[in-house]
Parts: structure tokens; sequence; C-alpha cells
């Protein structure tokens, strides 16, 4: 593992620590009810989890998981481990009365925009068959994002962190909890700050870095930050692409990224968002996210926590 460079990432962390990240959603106008997976079929292996994964344009995914709260449901979340903490839509929170831990008048960074932060509710839920720690879980008016508003929460890295690792496997549709399947892999700091955690990875673009790049599978597109753009003249291959964060929307372009690598993995060449603020704030840095575009097309990714690692085993 190359060592990240100190300063950009302690900037960097001090951001997006606070607040769930996701980029672009591809469900513009579809139903809840439509996004839902697939129940597991009987005896399927303890910690197992059906995942629905939407595609889009430029390898673009997005994973979507079955999750009931107090029994009722299933309402479609989104497996984000770009969220440093899970959130559940304002409304649903509401209709299902779920107890009131705290009132908030702060501010969840997104990609390139922000939302408010209402409340933290205490939510007692399910993922498919397997029970989730009940924990104070923030409410958005996710559907004041156009491109989300199907969407009714974000299971994020607060969650998954507990079961030691997730493993997704993007071609089958199936995610496993505390299970790390061999493949190559690149050593990644995992950051937990009061209940909060993300996931940094060191990647190289162009041949220089390694830059921090937060391991995020509710962003269905890959980001660099227009600083980083620029410095690597990255070639713009579309104009104007529309980006819903977690219930706010904002504009970005989009650039092809043809020679990066995570540690001594190669990424294939690909399209990023490229973003004035990949990951909230104000400062110009050289940062960005790796999104499910490209994990996808490794055929499985594993987020180990505990062994702090990136696993990509498989794909083109």
């Amino acid at each position: 593992m190359h060592a990240l460079r100190r300063h950009p990432l302690r900037r960097a962390l001090a951001v997006v620590a606070t607040a769930a990240v996701v980029a672009v959603v591809v469900v513009a106008h579809t139903r809840s009810e439509d996004l839902l997976p697939s129940p597991l079929p009987p005896r399927a292996p303890h910690g197992e989890l059906s995942v629905r994964v939407l595609s889009g344009p430029h390898h673009a995914a997005l994973l979507v998981a079955r999750v009931r709260i107090d029994g009722k449901g299933p309402f479609p979340f989104l497996v984000d481990t770009g969220a440093a903490i899970s959130v559940v839509n304002a409304p649903l929170a509401a209709a299902l009365h779920l107890p009131v831990v705290r009132r908030r008048s702060g501010r969840l960074q997104g990609a390139g925009c922000t939302s408010s932060s209402g409340e933290d509710r205490m939510v007692r839920w399910r993922v498919g068959d397997v029970g989730l720690p009940a924990i104070d879980v923030s409410t958005v008016e996710l559907s004041s994002s156009t491109s989300s508003s199907a969407v009714q929460g974000l299971l994020g890295s607060d969650l998954w962190d507990r079961f030691g690792s997730l493993s997704i496997d993007y071609a089958r549709g199936v995610a496993r909890l505390g299970v790390v399947p061999t493949g190559k892999s690149v050593g990644v700091k995992v950051v937990t700050t009061a209940g909060e955690v993300v996931v940094v990875a060191p990647v190289d673009v162009g041949g220089k870095g390694p830059y921090p790049f937060v391991v995020d599978t509710g962003a269905s597109e890959s980001v660099v930050s227009q600083d980083l753009a620029r410095t690597h003249h990255l070639r713009r291959i579309e104009p104007s692409v529309t980006v819903a964060a977690v219930g706010c929307t904002s504009k970005a372009s989009m650039v092809e990224v043809t020679h990066w690598s995570a540690g001594t993995i190669s990424l294939p060449p690909g399209a990023a968002l490229d973003l004035v603020h990949p990951l909230g704030g104000t400062t110009a840095e050289q940062i960005g996210i790796l999104g499910s575009n490209e994990l996808s097309r490794s055929g499985t990714a594993t987020v180990d926590y505990a062994g702090s690692r990136l696993v990509l085993s498989g794909g083109t």
C-alpha cells in the first residue's frame, strides 16, 4: 500500500466524516416498490443479502436492499459504504412514528451540495433476514432530490463496520456480511469519528498520487475534484450531468480517466464526474470518490473494515 498523503487526507476527512456521501442516482421517477430486489431463496447462507443492481451509462451502478422497520415494509434502501452515517427518509420516519432521540439544525454534506438534517430517530430494523443494530439514524428529506425520491434511506458504513466486512457480488446481486473472499487487495484507511465511519483508498491518477478516494458503493459514478481533473488534464466527455446527492441536486461535467489504480490494482479506464468539492466543504483538494461504476467491474468488491482492506475479485 502507498502511504496516503497526510495533509490532503486529514482535511478531506474533516469534511466527509461528518456526513453521508452519495453521488449520481440512476433511479429517476421510479416507484419505491419497483426498486426492491427479490427475496433470497429459502436456506440461503447466514449473513447473505439480496440486492438489486441498478445500471446506467458508463457502467453506472447502484445497490438497493430490502429493509423492514419495526416489522413494516419492505422499503428500498441504498447500500452505501460512502455514507458515514445511515439515513432514513424524513416522511417515512414520521409515518412510522419512529421515536425522536434529538433534534438538530445541522447540514449534511453530499457530493457537490448540502441538505438539512432535522432529527435523529431510533430505528429497529432488518435488511433481508439479517437483524441490524438498533441505532440513532439521521432523517433527511430525500424526496427533495427528484432522482432519488423512491429511495427511502441509506445503509452506511456505520452499520456495515459492525459486521467486520461487506462483500458485494454485483453480477449475482448478492451481498455477504463477515466474509472476505480472496482477490487483489489494497490497504485502506477506516476512519471512525463519534460513530461515523469513512473508508478511504489510495488512488493514483496518471502515475501520480496517491490521492484519497472515498470507497462509495452508493455513488453510481466515480468522482474527481476539479482540482485533480485540471492537474491531470482529464478530457471532458459530457459537459453537463445532473448529480443527485442526499436530498439535493447539482450539476457537473464528466471526464475520462484512462490511467488510474488503487494501490497496486489497475483500474479499468472509465468515466468520472468532475465536481468542485466532491466531499463537501469549501477547500479545493485533489480528492475523489471511487464509485460503483468501477467497483462493479471487478465482479465482487469487498470492504474489509476489520482488516482495513478493499478486495476486488474477478471482473474486467
